[in-house]
């Protein structure tokens, strides 16, 4: 399951490079450590760091 998940976030990062419109919303989970998808149409969580803001932010 993880192959597959980490599969998915990877073509979601390439869609980003390339300049294609993402499908999902790619956050960084602090509480698991992890990258998650979540549909755009979905509100973000709280916790959550959107990968675009840490892209434009920086990530500390």
């Amino acid at each position: 399951m993880k192959e597959l998940q980490a599969a998915v976030i990877g073509s979601e990062l390439l869609q980003r490079e390339r300049g294609i419109a993402p499908r999902h919303r790619l956050e960084f989970d602090p509480q698991s450590g992890e990258l998650r998808l979540r549909p755009r149409d979905e509100a973000p969580r709280a916790h959550a760091t959107p990968v675009d803001q840490i892209a434009s932010d920086g990530f500390a």
